[in-house]
């Protein structure tokens, strides 16, 4: 079915914001909601990504989030507990809010 579901975790609280069909307009809402954010650029971010290859999160980052985020970003692998939910494929955005 291709649904990805758009989630943010603040405080300790999951909560899914948003379902979208297929990879672009994922990317194009998780860009949304962070262009509604105000980021601090004065702390950390960074990206992580689950699966053998970061080529989508590569995609996301190219388009939409070097504009957010600069090229001074850290990129992990998510780990095996969440991957395993997720699936690969998936990527993630660390960022405080002012």
């Amino acid at each position: 079915m291709g649904i990805k579901p758009i989630i943010t975790i603040t405080d300790g609280k999951v909560d899914v914001i948003k379902l979208v069909r297929g990879s672009k307009k994922a990317a194009a809402a998780v860009d949304e909601y962070i262009s509604n954010c105000d980021i601090d650029l004065n702390m950390p971010f960074v990206c992580g990504y689950t699966g053998t290859d970061s080529k989508q999160m590569d995609e996301f980052m190219e388009k939409y989030g070097n504009a957010y985020f600069g090229n001074d970003i850290e990129e992990l692998i998510v780990g095996t507990t969440v991957g395993s939910y997720a699936g690969p494929g998936a990527y993630a955005l660390g960022f405080f809010v002012k």
